[in-house]
């Protein structure tokens, strides 16, 4: 396993690394994800940015869509608000995790599936 290194400032912009990081993702991890995931509002999250997103009032993450919105989410670090790439990350992750999920769990049904065929 690579040893995996601290990144400062990887999620705003200023520095970029790939970290190369072995995590085993059991299925009691991703019933885990799942379960975490259930209990949270549902998808689509949407990271709305000041300036970017929108052009007055604060950065926040927007839960659900139209017609169906949940509250809204402020993300606060100690120096202040999160910067876009938090929010992105947060929102992205929100929303994909349940795909992200379910694919995991088709590919290795697919490679059970191959490797008994063989």
């Amino acid at each position: 396993m690579a040893a995996a290194q601290k990144p400062s400032n990887a999620c705003s912009g200023q520095q970029s690394r790939t970290l190369e990081v072995h995590v085993d993702i059991t299925e009691a991890k991703l019933v885990w994800l799942q379960n975490l995931s259930d209990r949270c509002d549902p998808p689509p999250w949407s990271a709305m940015v000041e300036g970017r997103d929108h052009v007055a009032g604060e950065s926040f993450i927007m839960v659900g869509g139209e017609g169906d919105r949940g509250e809204d989410i402020y993300v606060i670090r100690d120096s202040g608000p999160a910067g876009a790439s938090y929010l992105d990350l947060i929102a992205a992750s929100r929303t994909y995790l349940p795909a992200l999920i379910a694919e995991v769990r088709r590919l290795r049904a697919a490679l059970e599936w191959s490797e008994s065929d063989s």
